[in-house]
């Protein structure tokens, strides 16, 4: 499937079960595009909070709300601010162009909105 996303489509989306090697997955798609512009885009799941207790909180939600994602703790943007920027600037520096975040605990927890909506100001 990448190899066809690579020669007809102008953006793929890594799946998140391949987050954890987002540019050898990513690799494969740029070969088949034989030098075309491809851009790449995750859906990835976020978790972040002001504090470190808040992070943890985030996380804990993350890790048993969207386990299907594979373990949040390791592919997803989480932490506390500082830490999550790291991520995501990690994640471009793997080729990423863009990314959808899934946001546990959105509903019950407004202080994580809070906290997304600063780190999303920071870029």
């Amino acid at each position: 499937m990448r190899q066809v996303t690579g020669r007809r489509a102008d953006v793929w989306n890594c799946p998140a079960g391949l987050l954890g090697d987002v540019r050898g997955a990513r690799e494969v798609v740029m070969e088949a595009a034989s030098g075309r512009e491809v851009r790449t885009t995750i859906q990835v799941p976020v978790a972040v909070g002001r504090t470190r207790s808040e992070a943890e909180a985030a996380l804990e939600l993350a890790r048993n709300q969207l386990a299907w994602m594979g373990d949040a703790g390791e592919v997803g943007i989480v932490g506390t601010l500082d830490e999550a920027e790291a991520k995501v600037s990690w994640y471009r520096d793997q080729g990423v162009d863009g990314l959808t975040a899934v946001l546990p605990g959105s509903r019950q927890r407004p202080d994580f909105i809070e906290a997304y909506g600063e780190l999303a100001a920071r870029f």
